[in-house]
C-alpha cells in the first residue's frame, strides 16, 4: 500500500499499528512513538546508572513550556507544567479572587464542571449555570442568553468528548469578555487535530495533556494562562515551584547550584509567570516523554495535517449515514471525533475489536477518533465492519 511519506514517516514510527488492522480511539488515548519511548527509557536508564539528573530535570521543564506554548501560538512565560488537567482547572477554580457566577456546558467532561459544583456548595460560586444543548450542539445564542455582567468565568471543552462537537470559541470569548468574565477552555480533545491558537482565539485560560491526540505519557499536563488573566488569578496556595526565584529560573538564569541561595520560609512572593500554578516537583519521567512527544507534533505540523484528517472523518460520517446509523456529531462543526448512536454499543465495541478494530464506546453511542496517521483504508475497513454488524448482532 502506498502512501504519502509524511505518511508512511509517521506510521513507522507507531509500533502499536502493527497489531490492529485499524487503531480509531486517539480521543481516549493515542499511541505512543518511538520517540516518546526512547526518551523516557532514556531517563530511566541515566537515572537508575547515575542517578537523578536533576540540573537536567528543570531544564526539561522550561523546554516543555516553550514547546507546548510553540503548539498553541502562546509564550514559555505564559505556560505552567502541571500532572493532569483535572489538578490544572482545580488550581485555576481556586483562584478566581471574586465571588460570582459560572456558565459551563453539560457537554464538557465532568472535570471541567465538578470543581464549580464543589465550591457553589462552598459558598465560593454564587451561581453555576448550564447552556442547553440542542441536537448535540450548543448553539451560540446560548451563551449570549446565560452570559450576563454576574459571569466571572466561562468554562467550555474545545470539543465535546461525548458528541465531538467543536464549539466557536473565539466567539464565546468575545461574550465573555464583553460581560468582563474570563474563559477557561479545555482543549484536550483538539490539540493536535486541528490548529488551536491562544491569540488568536483570544482565550484566557486553557488546559491540556498529552496522552490522547498528542501521543504523549501520563502524568504530565499544561496550563497556559494569558498575561491579562494573570493579573486576575490570584492562586489560593503556592508551593516552592510556584514562588519567585523558584529552583527552574534558577536553572535557565545559570546557577550552578539551584540551592546555593535560601527560599524564604517567612513569606510567600509569587512568580509573576505562569510558574506560579506550578506546586510540587514533576514526574520526571513524563517531562522527558512529554518534550518527545511535543517535538513530534511540531515536527510533523500534526495540527495543520487537518486538511487530510478531515477527508477521513468526512468519508466515516457519510458511510455511516449510508449505512443507516444516527450520527450525533454535526457534520458542519467537527474536529476529530464522531459519535453515533448504537443500542447495543459495549456489543458492537467487543465486536470490532474481535476484528482488530479499536474504538471507544459510551451510554448509547460508539465514538470514533481517528488521527493524522490513519488511512482512508482503514476507515472503509471500519465501514465494511460496521456494515457487517447490523445482520450479526441486531438480527439474533
Amino acid at each position: 500500500m502506498s502512501f504519502p511519506k509524511w505518511l508512511s514517516d509517521v506510521r513507522s514510527r507507531i509500533p502499536l499499528l502493527s497489531r490492529y488492522n485499524a487503531y480509531l480511539d486517539n480521543a481516549g488515548a493515542g499511541p505512543l512513538t518511538v520517540d516518546v519511548y526512547n526518551a523516557m527509557r532514556g531517563f530511566l536508564d541515566s537515572y537508575v546508572n547515575d542517578g537523578e539528573p536533576w540540573d537536567d530535570v528543570l531544564l526539561k521543564v522550561y523546554e516543555n513550556r516553550r514547546l507546548f506554548a510553540e503548539l498553541i501560538g502562546a509564550d514559555a512565560d505564559e505556560v505552567a507544567v502541571i500532572p493532569n488537567v483535572s489538578t490544572g482547572l482545580a488550581v485555576v477554580a481556586v483562584s478566581i479572587p471574586f465571588r460570582g457566577r459560572i456558565v459551563t456546558s453539560p457537554l464538557n467532561f465532568p472535570t471541567d464542571i465538578y470543581p464549580w459544583l464543589t465550591l457553589r456548595s462552598r459558598g465560593l460560586i454564587s451561581e453555576v449555570v448550564f447552556v442547553n444543548p440542542r441536537g448535540g450542539y450548543v448553539p451560540l445564542e446560548e451563551y449570549e442568553e446565560k452570559i450576563d455582567d454576574n459571569t466571572v468565568a466561562v468554562v467550555v471543552d474545545y470539543v465535546s468528548w461525548i458528541t465531538g462537537y467543536r464549539e466557536n470559541i473565539r466567539e464565546i470569548a468575545r461574550i465573555a469578555h464583553e460581560h468582563g468574565a474570563i474563559i477557561i477552555c479545555d482543549a484536550f480533545q483538539a490539540l493536535g487535530v486541528v490548529d488551536v491558537n491562544v491569540k488568536r482565539e483570544d482565550i484566557d485560560v486553557l488546559v491540556s495533556g498529552l496522552y490522547k491526540w498528542l501521543m504523549g505519557p501520563h502524568g504530565i499536563a499544561y496550563l497556559y494562562v494569558s498575561r491579562k488573566a494573570l493579573e486576575v488569578l490570584k492562586p489560593a496556595v503556592s508551593s516552592w515551584h510556584g514562588v519567585r526565584n523558584n529552583v527552574v529560573k534558577r536553572r535557565i538564569d545559570g546557577w550552578s547550584n539551584v540551592f546555593s541561595s535560601p527560599f524564604s520560609v517567612f513569606d510567600v512572593e509569587l512568580s509573576d509567570d505562569a510558574s506560579r500554578f506550578e506546586l510540587g516537583t514533576w514526574s520526571e519521567v513524563s517531562l522527558y516523554g512529554g518534550k518527545a512527544a511535543l517535538e513530534f507534533a511540531l515536527r510533523y505540523e500534526m495540527p495543520r495535517k487537518y486538511v487530510y484528517t478531515e477527508k477521513l472523518i468526512d468519508r466515516l460520517i457519510d458511510g455511516l449515514v449510508d449505512l443507516n446509523y444516527e450520527v450525533v456529531t454535526p457534520h458542519s462543526s467537527k474536529a476529530g471525533i464522531v459519535v453515533f448512536k448504537a443500542e447495543k454499543h459495549d456489543l458492537i465495541r467487543s465486536y470490532l475489536s474481535k476484528r482488530g478494530i479499536e474504538v471507544s464506546s459510551r451510554p448509547g453511542v460508539i465514538r470514533v477518533s481517528p488521527h493524522f496517521y490513519n488511512t482512508m483504508h482503514e476507515i472503509e475497513l471500519f465501514l465494511d465492519v460496521m456494515g457487517e454488524v447490523g445482520s450479526r448482532l441486531y438480527c439474533r
